[in-house]
C-alpha cells in the first residue's frame, strides 16, 4: 500500500505537500501549454469555433424542444467524436475561456490562459500562506508575507525584492513574465516553509 506523501506528520507537511502539489500542476499546466501553442497555433480560434457550432446545435434542440438543455456536441479534432455536454455548460465553458464573446485571435486564448495560470499560483501561495499563519485581514497578500517573513527575521534584501517582484509581475502575462513568476513564488513559499518551522 502506498501512502500519500501529503501524509507525514510533521507540522505544516500536509500544508507544504499540497502547495507543492498545486504548484506542479500549475506548471504543468503552463508548459503544456507552451507546446500546444508550438503544434497548434491556431488552436485557441479553431476550439472557439468548434464551441461556438456546439452551442449553435444545442440551441437548435433547445427549440425544438424547451424542456431540453441541449446537448451541445462540440466538434472534434479531426476525425474524434465529437464531445457532448450540457448546453449551459457548453456556454459558460464559452464564457470562461473567450471572455470577449467575439471571434478570438489565437494569441488572445494563450494569454487568457497564462491569466489562468497566474490566478491558480497565485491562489495556491495564498492558500499555503494562510495556513501557516501568514495572511492577514484585508492586507494584500506580498505585504502580509513581508511582515510574517520580517517578524521572523527571515526577509533579506533580495527576498523584499521578490516580494516586490511577485505583486508587479502576476499582471504581465507574457512567456518570459510567467516564468519569473515561477521561480519568485518558489522562493517566496520556501522562505515561508523554513520561517513558519523556526518555532517548531
Amino acid at each position: 500500500m502506498q501512502h500519500d506523501r501529503r501524509d507525514r506528520g510533521m507540522q505544516g507537511e500536509t500544508e507544504w505537500q499540497q502547495f507543492r502539489t498545486g504548484f506542479a500542476a500549475s506548471r504543468l499546466f503552463t508548459f503544456l501549454l507552451g507546446e500546444l501553442n508550438e503544434i497548434a497555433p491556431d488552436y485557441g480560434a479553431e476550439l472557439h469555433s468548434r464551441l461556438n457550432r456546439g452551442i449553435a446545435a444545442g440551441e437548435g434542440f433547445a427549440d425544438a424542444d424547451p424542456r431540453s438543455d441541449g446537448p451541445a456536441l462540440i466538434p472534434g479534432l479531426a476525425k474524434q467524436e465529437p464531445t457532448m455536454m450540457d448546453l449551459s455548460t457548453a456556454r459558460l465553458l464559452e464564457e470562461q475561456l473567450f471572455p470577449e464573446r467575439q471571434p478570438h485571435d489565437s494569441r488572445d486564448f494563450h494569454q487568457t490562459t497564462r491569466g489562468m495560470a497566474t490566478a491558480a499560483l497565485h491562489s495556491v501561495l495564498e492558500k499555503y500562506a494562510t495556513a501557516i499563519g501568514a495572511t492577514l485581514r484585508r492586507t494584500p497578500l506580498p505585504k502580509a508575507v513581508d511582515r510574517f517573513l520580517a517578524a521572523k527575521g527571515a526577509l533579506s534584501a533580495d527576498l523584499a525584492d521578490a516580494l516586490t517582484e511577485f505583486d508587479e509581475t502576476r499582471h504581465s502575462l507574457s512567456a518570459d513574465d510567467l516564468d519569473r513568476y515561477y521561480s519568485t513564488v518558489w522562493r517566496i513559499a520556501l522562505a515561508l516553509r523554513l520561517a513558519s518551522q523556526s518555532d517548531t
